[in-house]
């Protein structure tokens, strides 16, 4: 069996706790007997080592991320931290960057320099959400902002340019980076979900008693950022609430305190606050006993052109759970639900969900032949 050697250079902060990167990379990779290497993000200036699921993990410094820093230090021939972690970890055969644009252009020139092969791994369009929060007049995002997603732009462009392989989220990324007249070697690496995580092996009563839930519940995992529209959800709920006023929403994640009180207040303005729970962020047992409570999980993309290339995780999630799915019109979420019959997929518009929800809270065993589809 030939061994490969892989430095993973990742935009999370240490501990990491992406899914793929800790089911694929961490552990499956490892498990067929490869190696693989760490670089994450840290908080602090300086370089630190740690561990990671049993393989080596570098924690890179702030600057190491700033793309003019970066920019600067190419220019002046500076070694950099991924000579550093070659010195003490290498050779690799490859380097995969995810998202991360300073390491990117850190990496696609010591590549070069060794010969050794580039991978950029792409799973979120972060400088057209920049760029688009701008020109949408979306709250938080301002002139720099935008300063930065056109520079994103530009250098992602060159990223995609020198890779030897670029993984995308989705078939729709693929497409978008297509039509940006980019058509070096691309693969869709979509996400998913631990098919080893059996529903009837989690119990949901904890869950429930901690956040006083008594009643059918709708479920929203993930980020709560702006361009996610999720205000959308509070009419829905309010609509819902004067024909069935025991239905609760459970959000579920949400990194930011901010974004949470963002919705805290619209809650209270549409009148349903009291019907509404934010959890905060969770460990993945506590998210998984909430998924498994719920009557329905709901997968929410704006119909823009950044969200429509997102990957359907939490439709996956949902589904591997056995909770059915109502979800909006994104390509592959469309694709997914269509094949398997375990959920609807509607417009972004408050009176079909409205609608839709309603239909799925009076038939329980309709809900109960999703879930198990």
């Amino acid at each position: 069996m030939i061994v490969m050697r892989l430095l993973i250079l990742a935009d999370w902060e240490y501990p990491c706790d992406e899914p793929f990167m800790r089911e694929v990379y961490a552990k499956r990779w490892q498990e067929r007997g490869h190696e693989v290497v760490w670089g994450f993000r840290s908080p602090n200036p300086g370089f630190q080592y740690e561990t990671w699921n049993g393989a080596s993990a570098y924690l890179l410094p702030s600057k190491s991320h700033d793309e003019l820093r970066t920019i600067i230090d190419l220019a002046t021939g500076q070694s950099g931290i991924i000579e550093t972690v070659w010195k003490e970890e290498g050779p690799f055969d490859a380097i995969q960057v995810r998202n991360d644009l300073a390491l990117g252009l850190r990496a696609a020139q010591f590549t070069r320099q060794r010969d050794v092969r580039f991978i950029y791994r792409l799973s979120y369009l972060k400088s057209e959400e920049l760029c688009f929060g701008y020109n949408e007049g979306i709250h938080c995002y301002g002139v720099p902002d935008y300063i930065r997603g056109q520079l994103g732009k530009r250098v992602r462009r060159i990223l995609l340019k020198e890779s030897d392989l670029t993984l995308t989220i989705s078939s729709a990324m693929t497409e978008y980076i297509h039509s940006q007249g980019i058509h070096g070697p691309i693969e869709s690496l979509p996400m998913g979900a631990d098919t080893s995580i059996r529903s009837d092996e989690i119990d949901a009563k904890p869950f429930k008693n901690h956040f006083d839930i008594k009643s059918n519940y709708l479920v929203y995992i993930g980020t709560m950022n702006p361009i996610r529209q999720l205000e959308f959800l509070l009419p829905v709920l309010k609509n819902i609430y004067e024909r069935r006023p025991e239905t609760m929403l459970v959000m579920v994640g949400g990194r930011s305190d901010e974004h949470r009180d963002r919705l805290k207040r619209a809650a209270k303005q549409h009148g349903v606050c009291d019907n509404v729970r934010f959890t905060g962020w969770v460990k993945k047992e506590t998210l998984r006993r909430a998924v498994v409570g719920a009557d329905i999980g709901l997968s929410i993309f704006p119909p823009n052109y950044v969200l429509r290339t997102n990957s359907p995780t939490k439709a996956l999630e949902y589904m591997n759970l056995s909770t059915p799915v109502v979800g909006t019109q994104t390509p592959e979420q469309k694709e997914i639900i269509a094949d398997t019959s375990a959920g609807h997929v509607i417009k972004f518009e408050t009176k079909a969900f409205t609608d839709t929800i309603l239909n799925m809270l009076r038939h329980a065993e309709t809900r109960r032949q999703m879930g198990h589809r």
